[in-house]
């Protein structure tokens, strides 16, 4: 019979169990996908969809399920000078507080401020009327903010074949993440565009209409050739274009 005292077992419950593998630093992903960018792992690396499928599981509030981090969105509880109270408010940047998460859909949001915000904040907190609007302009604005980092000379010109097929002047190994397209359109995505650069042809790629995401002044800096046939860019696979991705894809989440 084992002669551990129970404090010995206590020790051993809260010691942390090491993960079989540490995720490799930036520095590191940055040399794996220049070193082998046929690899799963560099592959994955500069995926935008395994990128949001990988980040940390957050209880929902509202549906009781874990969903991923990327497709929930985080409130916090703050204090409003103004009206001196506490305000329920949406986070985008890492925070020490306790947050609240709450699938990212519009639908489920208007229900969510319809009355179970309540619970969610134990009836502390001031709700916003207009909370499903605020977050979308919170989140079209944070596309556009991931765009902006990128230099002019990341996204690839884009004509168009077709209605859902384009052809690019360059090349793309590792496919592209999205299309931004400046054309007029009823929809915000579109799944099933496809692109034909010097290399290869790369099926199923997300365009976005962006005149229905950005506004019109945010459109209007954006620098292009003086060439009127220029209506889309393509978004290539790169670790520096991945979180402008998934700022795109959680815009066409919230939407749906």
């Amino acid at each position: 019979m084992s002669k551990r005292t129970i404090s010995d077992i206590i020790k051993q419950w809260r010691k942390p169990i090491k993960p079989l593998h540490e995720r490799p630093k930036p520095s590191q992903l940055l040399q794996i996908v220049e070193d082998s960018p046929s690899s799963l792992e560099a592959k994955l690396a500069v995926h935008a969809q395994a990128k949001i499928l990988a980040s940390p599981l957050r209880l929902c509030t509202f549906h009781f399920r874990q969903f991923p981090n990327e497709l929930m969105i985080r409130f916090e509880k703050g204090w409003h000078q103004p009206t001196k109270l506490f305000w329920a408010f949406p986070t985008f940047k890492k925070s020490g507080g306790k947050g609240v998460y709450v699938n990212l859909s519009r639908k489920v949001l208007e229900i969510f401020g319809k009355g179970s915000y309540r619970a969610a904040f134990r009836g502390s907190a001031t709700y916003r009327t207009d909370m499903q609007n605020h977050v979308e302009s919170l989140l079209h604005k944070e596309s556009f903010a991931q765009f902006a980092k990128r230099p002019s000379n990341t996204f690839h010109i884009l004509t168009a074949k077709s209605a859902s097929q384009w052809k690019a002047d360059s090349i793309s190994p590792m496919g592209y993440q999205c299309i931004l397209s400046f054309n007029t359109s009823e929809t915000l995505c579109e799944l099933d565009h496809q692109i034909e650069s010097l290399d290869m042809t790369h099926p199923h790629v997300p365009c976005y209409h962006i005149q229905r995401i950005w506004d019109k002044r945010d459109i209007e800096s954006i620098h292009l050739p003086q060439d009127d046939t220029v209506v889309a860019l393509g978004v290539p696979r790169k670790l520096d274009t991945v979180d402008l991705a998934i700022a795109l894809w959680r815009c066409r989440k919230f939407a749906s």
